[in-house]
């Protein structure tokens, strides 16, 4: 009977073992969670911040270009580019970059493809951005004038979209010509 005792006594020693061997690796468990969310915090700060500097630094470039169409030293587009290129990396769905990203694709590296593939992807994040709709528009013109002829059907309904998208965002940036008007248009071609 003593052996029987042992035997029971003995059980709940070790089920306690178990039990605390098993909050030992719950709260383990819980603690590497915790250091692994706050890591991913601390990058998606970090990333935050690079597109904060990268917007900081194109913004004004791209509006010289946009307003007054200054084109910027080299070293300077160059170098917002690049931190545009490196915030994108970190952080592919920051829609305040992709626009800024084709505009001085665009304007600095007369790269049309990829400033279109970049304006695209900015108002697919950001439907309601008319900026990034006029500035596909251009792009879309200037293949339309300058590009590949096998394109020109694509480019005409490109540009076409971003116009009436622009037109749609942004009524009071759209003023009728009285030039163009259907009157002046019949009596021009008379």
């Amino acid at each position: 009977m003593q052996a029987e005792r042992t035997g029971e006594s003995h059980r709940p020693a070790a089920q306690e073992q178990e039990k605390s061997q098993f909050e030992r690796e719950q709260e383990e468990g819980r603690r590497v969670e915790a250091e692994q969310d706050a890591a991913e915090e601390a990058e998606r700060v970090r990333c935050r911040e690079k597109g904060r500097r990268a917007a900081a630094h194109a913004s004004p470039i791209a509006r010289a270009w946009l307003e007054d169409d200054h084109r910027p030293a080299i070293e300077e587009a160059n170098s917002a580019l690049d931190s545009l290129s490196e915030a994108l990396q970190c952080n592919p769905s920051d829609a305040e970059l992709w626009p800024l990203f084709g505009i001085l694709m665009h304007m600095h590296r007369q790269l049309p493809l990829s400033s279109l593939l970049a304006l695209r992807h900015a108002v697919e994040l950001q439907p309601a951005n008319a900026l990034a709709y006029s500035e596909l528009g251009v792009v879309a013109f200037d293949q339309l004038l300058f590009g590949d002829v096998t394109k020109m059907g694509e480019m005409a309904r490109v540009a076409q979209r971003a116009l009436v998208a622009v037109r749609q965002l942004q009524p009071r940036l759209v003023r009728p010509c009285p030039k163009f008007a259907p009157g002046h248009v019949r009596r021009a071609l008379h």
